[in-house]
């Protein structure tokens, strides 16, 4: 029986943070911090008679990443927030290495990239909330967000692999809600409904030898596009049913995700979108221990 294509891969991230919390004024709170990551990811493939291949995906980065938050109380129940951070993504073992992996469902090869870099992103957030009685909760947000280096899934060549692209911006708005329900709700139960909506813009700039290929077959395409794998809209909504005395616990959830770009193609190609998609599941959970009265409902699953 003959060798297969692998890989072996190995991550080390060493981290260290500090953070502040201060008390500005009676109305004013900020809590600021850094963290610091030195991670170290290597990889090393292996082609189908189990030689190495020559081509690992090696990635060695020292990152600051600073956060700086603000919190207004407006009244007792009421809050905005504000904040700048620096978060990164990194490419995972199938993304770095230059293996090819099959997709059973799709019938794709995916063939990594060893060349990738960690992607950059300065978030700036504000956010209102609403704390009603007893769990329940209203929450708007806006955000953007400033990608350096984001990685996306692209055909070039023949086969579908991972890039960097230069720079990507990401912007929109965030609604959230939790109410509770007031039948089949007492001492011992709660029922509750939840939803989240996300409406979302993002733009990435073509670069000039895609763009100008590509307006050859279609004269009215746009210098920019999505970016990769990110829907304009995301929403969830779910119904939780509790009893603390009996551990059970029932949930109903819903989750819709718009159009998105699925995959980048370069030349004359089209790019590839992958249809909305929508998820109803049914979750029946059971705690080993239970509580008598939700005071006491520091439970595990």
């Amino acid at each position: 029986k003959g060798a297969v294509p692998s890989y072996y891969g190995d991550q080390d991230v060493l981290g260290a943070y500090v953070m502040a919390d201060l008390e500005l004024s009676e109305k004013w709170r900020m809590i600021a911090g850094a963290r610091f990551e030195n991670a170290e990811i290597e990889v090393q493939s292996f082609n189908a008679s189990g030689a190495p291949n020559s081509n690992d995906g090696y990635l060695n980065d020292n990152d600051w990443l600073p956060a700086l938050h603000f919190v207004r109380t407006l009244t007792e129940k009421q809050n905005l927030r504000m904040s700048v951070t620096r978060t990164l993504a990194r490419p995972n073992f199938r993304e770095l290495s230059p293996f090819g992996s099959f997709d059973n469902a799709g019938g794709e090869v995916f063939i990594g990239n060893s060349e990738l870099v960690s992607s950059q992103i300065d978030n700036f957030d504000l956010r209102y909330e609403f704390f009603m009685d007893d769990g329940e909760t209203f929450a708007v947000s806006a955000f953007y967000k400033d990608l350096e280096n984001p990685i996306e899934l692209a055909f070039k060549e023949g086969q579908l692999s991972y890039s960097n692209v230069e720079e990507a911006s990401v912007y929109g708005l965030e609604l959230e809600m939790r109410k509770d329900l007031p039948f089949l709700t007492g001492e011992y139960m709660r029922f509750t409904f939840g939803s989240n909506l996300s409406l979302t813009e993002s733009e990435v700039d073509r670069n000039a030898q895609d763009f100008l290929l590509k307006s050859y077959r279609n004269p009215d395409i746009e210098a920019t596009r999505e970016l990769q794998g990110q829907s304009s809209i995301v929403g969830n909504a779910d119904l939780f049913w509790e009893h603390y005395k009996m551990g059970t616990s029932l949930s109903l959830v819903y989750n819709y995700t718009g159009e998105r770009l699925y995959s980048v193609s370069d030349g004359q190609l089209s790019d590839v979108y992958e249809d909305p998609t929508s998820d109803l599941d049914f979750i029946y959970s059971c705690l080993l221990y239970t509580s008598p009265s939700p005071r006491d409902a520091t439970l595990s699953r």
